[in-house]
């Protein structure tokens, strides 16, 4: 996680997932009393958004079918701009969501993901580069 205060902005990285990866990610979080505030989802073979309007509350706001290739880089384009986030990939596919809580000030972020255990050579890897962050 990385201190970083922010509320409209566009963020923009490359990623990839490697071996048994099965997906990565971009949560950004409110205070810590706030806790989350929205995650995009970058999985193998979907684009998820989930919002947390209170803390410890879950709600999906986007589940779609996009295959994203393991082992190639792929260039997010995150824009969030009041309670709406618009992701795009690769420069071709885009994804739009919304909520109020997406309008929240965010203080922190973070990328992760899920690289598929700890197993040595057969877990895979994420890996991240070229993070540009700007606020609107």
């Amino acid at each position: 996680m990385r201190r970083l205060v922010l509320t409209d902005a566009t963020v923009e990285f490359d990623y990839r997932l490697e071996r048994g990866a099965t997906f990565a990610g971009i949560i950004f979080n409110g205070s810590q009393e706030r806790g989350h505030i929205v995650h995009l989802v970058l999985g193998r073979d979907q684009v998820r958004v989930l919002a947390h309007p209170k803390k410890g509350e879950n709600t999906e706001l986007l589940n779609e079918a996009c295959p994203l290739g393991v082992g190639e880089w792929h260039h997010v384009r995150l824009t969030l701009e009041g309670p709406r986030l618009t992701a795009v990939i690769d420069d071709g596919q885009t994804f739009t969501a919304g909520h109020a809580c997406i309008a929240e000030e965010k203080q922190t972020f973070g990328l992760g993901g899920d690289s598929g255990g700890p197993e040595g050579e057969k877990a895979g890897a994420l890996e991240f580069r070229a993070l540009r962050i700007t606020a609107l």
